[in-house]
């Protein structure tokens, strides 16, 4: 049953994704799978060994999880501030950023756990002109839109092998749709448009590993150390075309012609892995730092066409700090509270400048119960490259997420 409601509310995944003008490349704006927790870090996750939560990035950390049956659910809400020369645009978003459900199966030794988040989005709206070709006085205008993105339905395994090795599988199965659009507009009193109008529908499965390791430094302290690795994908990919000639003002449709009709291709994703460590000290704090590594160059559209991306790679580093987990008269001392900071390269690169991002991130995390927690996020980010020309993106996110923990599935023995 909660599979069917995670399908269910995938559907509304990406209906309020912020527009982009980045999110027309590839496959999209990527979306890493991170709790609100791990958001409020700068997006350490690869390491980060918090028992009270699901990892959605190292399955191998179920592995060190407290024997709780945990679920987790995270929104999003942002606004974006987009500028090309003396040109600006503002627009918002909200959309669900993840659901989560980890269960144990072995008290102790073995987790396991599913969930639904996404993993890309496009919501572009790009106008341009160009002067068509063979008539120098003849210019055209042309506007891209697209929409769609994929889902990501994923089950984890964690299995502590030894006292302080974990090692874990996550099985995903990617699905969803991009609609694509172009409308092709002549400087010239014609009564038609056209538009070549494009549908994408992906469906795979994916298969990722991970592993971690505690190496005890004191009595309540330890350094972790957790490493992933996903697998490049093939996804199935099914792709519709149509050649529509548009009446000028209103986009009604006069006449349609099929160019491509249900075309069996693919999409490749390429691999990914990463890195991860973490100085824990008790539970009083944490510090931890990522870095993590996709090989976008190796991505290759349903034509079989490696469009000009590079190979992107995110550092991060975070801190947790609670003062007093224990306290039963400070409410204050018992929150979590977390900053972090990051640095990406990402896989875009337009009119040869690459394109980068970074970001400054604070959270809370507030104690409800013995064990379930409220989470809070604010992240600030900067996209930009390094000549004048590229367009600038910044951006203001805030996140909730909620964390309910229990002991489900307890045998209790009577003296």
């Amino acid at each position: 049953m909660v599979v069917g409601v995670m399908l269910l509310v995938s559907n509304i995944l990406f209906a309020q994704s912020s527009q982009s003008p980045y999110s027309a490349l590839g496959i999209g704006e990527i979306i890493q799978p991170y709790l609100v927790t791990n958001v409020s870090m700068g997006g350490i996750s690869v390491g980060y060994p918090n028992t009270r939560h699901f990892n959605l990035m190292n399955p191998a950390l179920l592995g060190v999880k407290e024997s709780f049956t945990t679920f987790e659910a995270g929104y999003t809400g942002e606004t974006r501030t987009i500028t090309q020369n003396d040109l600006t645009q503002r627009n918002g978003s909200g959309n669900l950023m993840y659901l989560g459900f980890a269960f144990p199966i072995k008290r102790g030794r073995w987790m396991s756990g599913f969930g639904l988040v996404p993993y890309s989005y496009a919501n572009y709206n790009i106008i341009t002109t160009a002067i068509v070709n063979g008539a120098e006085d003849e210019e055209a205008a042309y506007n891209f839109t697209g929409d769609g993105g994929l889902n990501r339905l994923f089950w984890s395994h964690g299995i502590r092998v030894l006292k302080n090795l974990s090692i874990g599988v996550k099985i995903s199965y990617l699905f969803g749709n991009f609609d694509n659009q172009t409308v092709i507009a002549l400087n010239q009193d014609y009564s038609y448009n056209s538009a070549l109008v494009e549908s994408i529908r992906v469906k795979d499965f994916n298969i990722g590993f991970g592993a971690a390791y505690r190496l005890s430094t004191g009595e309540t302290s330890g350094l972790y150390f957790g490493g992933i690795y996903e697998l490049r994908t093939d996804l199935k990919t099914t792709v519709f075309e149509l050649l529509d000639r548009q009446q000028k003002g209103t986009g009604i449709t006069l006449s349609s012609d099929t160019i491509i009709d249900n075309l069996k291709t693919t999409i490749t994703l390429p691999q990914k892995y990463g890195l991860g460590i973490s100085f824990v000290k008790g539970i009083k704090w944490i510090l931890s730092a990522d870095f993590v590594v996709q090989e976008w160059t190796g991505y290759k559209n349903y034509s079989g066409e490696s469009p000009l991306l590079s190979d992107s790679y995110r550092a991060s580093l975070g801190f947790e700090l609670t003062p007093d987990a224990n306290s039963v008269s400070s409410y204050m001392s018992r929150m979590i509270y977390r900053t972090g900071v990051y640095y990406e390269r990402t896989p875009y690169v337009v009119n040869n400048d690459q394109i980068y991002d970074f970001g400054i991130n604070f959270g809370v995390s507030l104690p409800v119960g013995q064990a379930s927690l409220v989470n809070l996020a604010l992240n600030y980010g900067q996209r930009d490259g390094s000549l004048t020309t590229a367009i600038s993106e910044s951006y203001i996110r805030f996140s909730l997420g909620l964390t309910v923990n229990d002991i489900w599935f307890y045998r209790r023995k009577i003296d």
